[in-house]
């Protein structure tokens, strides 16, 4: 019974994900719901925050369980189920459970939930649906530059997800609200490197502007395989931008905005944080007892 009210909150969350949470489970991609939760609801209940905070064993047993529900209420109620209505080509093991407590202590900045527009002593759960991001290592950076330039090599090189580049082309939109929907990237932020944000003073919107500034590609290797060249699309949605198909060596944003990269602190005390390609934006709602 102490879990129903985060059981609650997982499907009004995954309800916030409007069209793109119905498309992303019966996607032929990876993608997969992170659950991201902040607050009082964390020490209540028992959610791992710190060392293998993703990982399986006893430390993230209630992590576990509640990814896992997540998991068996979109194959129970939503149909999602392999093979039939989740047409996921390879498949990743974050279906199962993907599940993540804010270190609120190592947090750098408001905690997570002020940051989504709660008050500090709500507590809040949060849904990203995402691809599978890479480890971002980096053990030697002394400020948070040198730290954010690696993860910029992952997210300013690489184009193997559909999510990158999408906004130039018109992006995704929902028809039953006619809103334009972004796909907020997520960096989860290991307690080692927000010390170095913390040190400097860096503020969340300086870290992701550094991010969005960093994360660029050239805009031929936009028209590939993945999103094929679709100029009519650019030249509609963006006719400022129609010199790119001229000019295609032209730099330009993986992302189409600051905030569409989220920072979550979490984790142990190693330098390593992950990124996650976004394919949604971040939906957050309160736990309500």
């Amino acid at each position: 019974p102490e879990h129903m009210p985060v059981l609650i909150a997982l499907v009004r969350a995954y309800e916030g994900t409007g069209v793109l949470g119905k498309t992303q489970a019966v996607s032929t991609g990876p993608n997969a719901p992170l659950v991201l939760l902040s607050g009082p609801v964390i020490e209540r209940l028992g959610f791992n925050y710190g060392t293998c905070v993703l990982g399986p064993g006893s430390p993230s047993y209630v992590n576990t369980v509640i990814g896992r529900a997540l998991r068996l209420i979109l194959m129970n109620v939503g149909q999602a189920y392999p093979g039939r209505g989740d047409m996921d080509t390879i498949g990743t093991p974050a279906k199962y459970s993907f599940c993540a407590a804010e270190h609120a202590a190592r947090t750098p900045w408001e905690t997570w939930n002020v940051a989504q527009g709660f008050d500090r002593d709500a507590s809040t759960l949060s849904i990203a649906l995402v691809y599978p991001g890479p480890d971002v290592y980096d053990s030697t950076a002394t400020t948070p530059a040198g730290m954010l330039d690696t993860v910029a090599t992952l997210t300013g090189g690489y184009i193997g997800t559909a999510s990158v580049g999408r906004w130039l082309f018109g992006g995704r939109g929902d028809p039953t609200t006619k809103r334009r929907l972004r796909e907020q990237n997520v960096l989860l932020l290991a307690p080692t490197h927000a010390d170095l944000i913390r040190a400097a003073g860096w503020s969340r919107s300086e870290v992701a502007q550094y991010l969005h500034d960093r994360s660029r590609i050239p805009f031929k290797r936009l028209q590939s395989s993945i999103l094929s060249p679709q100029s009519d699309a650019l030249l509609a949605g963006h006719p400022e931008l129609s010199f790119l198909l001229d000019q295609p060596e032209t730099l330009v944003s993986i992302a189409e905005s600051p905030d569409c990269y989220q920072v979550f602190v979490t984790g142990g005390d190693v330098g390593r944080s992950q990124f996650y390609y976004g394919g949604s934006e971040v939906s957050t709602v309160a736990i309500e007892d």
